[in-house]
């Protein structure tokens, strides 16, 4: 065979399987890269409402059983519960008092806060 033609063979045979992957692997990266930026999105927007939720919730209130009453009916916190660690679960229904000392917020507000944190860097959200 001439290898002008065996050239022309192969530049043939190359552009057709380019053009199959480009077709075939061209959208499918492009949805699993949008698919992937959405699902980002919505944690994001996740993590912003629960501390909106908890913002709001301790501008209303120091009382932990009031807390624990506001947490349970907010609507946000429907979408947080299940991600909550045993720890914060507790806090966000346990009837006991506890105290922290040297912090700012409420105990419950507290300890859900530390785990939207936690959520967030396992996640890969946090900055």
């Amino acid at each position: 065979m001439d290898n002008k033609l065996l050239l022309a063979l192969i530049a043939a045979a190359s552009a057709v399987v380019g053009g199959l992957l480009t077709t075939v692997l061209g959208p499918w990266l492009k949805h699993r890269f949008e698919r992937t930026t959405a699902e980002m999105n919505r944690k994001r927007q996740l993590i912003s409402d629960w501390r909106q939720m908890l913002s709001t919730i301790a501008g209303e209130t120091d009382d932990p059983d009031a807390i624990r009453n506001l947490l349970q009916n907010h609507p946000v916190f429907l979408s947080l519960e299940p991600h909550l660690s045993t720890e914060a679960r507790r806090a966000a229904y346990a009837r006991s008092l506890t105290v922290a000392a040297g912090v700012a917020v409420p105990y419950p507000l507290h300890i859900i806060k530390t785990d939207i944190i936690r959520i967030e860097r396992v996640w890969g959200l946090a900055k």
